[in-house]
């Protein structure tokens, strides 16, 4: 079940990157906190910077809130949306995974591999090779 809600956030973070589904009405601070994590979804994260400078709260504080306005965790929801880039630029481009995981906030393309080996059940090759036409 969850790997079919992986899928649905990823292909909600391709079409539409506000199209997350809410467990309510996310209050102001967590408004903030997604577009402050959509904004910065690519580079190296800095989630204290998040919930201390913006917030003001502690990352726990920020976890705990995060995933009951939007059903999952700061971590993962970024995860999801490197992924879909990632995913859109294996599809669209030729590019090598050391340049793919840069784009997408990934030191290289070893780590990235990991990731979206663990989180989409293939590897970004075969990912690659299954989506071009």
């Amino acid at each position: 079940m969850e790997d079919l809600w992986r899928l649905f956030e990823l292909e909600s973070s391709r079409t539409d990157p506000d199209a997350h589904p809410t467990a309510g009405k996310p209050g102001p601070d967590m408004q903030e906190a997604r577009r402050w994590l959509l904004k910065h979804a690519y580079e190296p994260l800095a989630m204290r910077e998040l919930s201390d400078d913006a917030l003001g709260s502690s990352p726990v504080q920020l976890t705990r809130r995060f995933r009951a306005a939007y059903r999952t965790t700061p971590s993962d929801f970024v995860i999801g949306l490197r992924l879909g880039r990632a995913c859109r630029l294996l599809e669209e481009t030729t590019k090598p995974l050391d340049w793919i995981a840069q784009q997408c906030g990934y030191e290289n393309g070893f780590y990235l591999s990991r990731v979206f080996s663990s989180k989409l059940g293939m590897t970004p090759s075969a990912h690659r090779k299954l989506h071009r036409v």
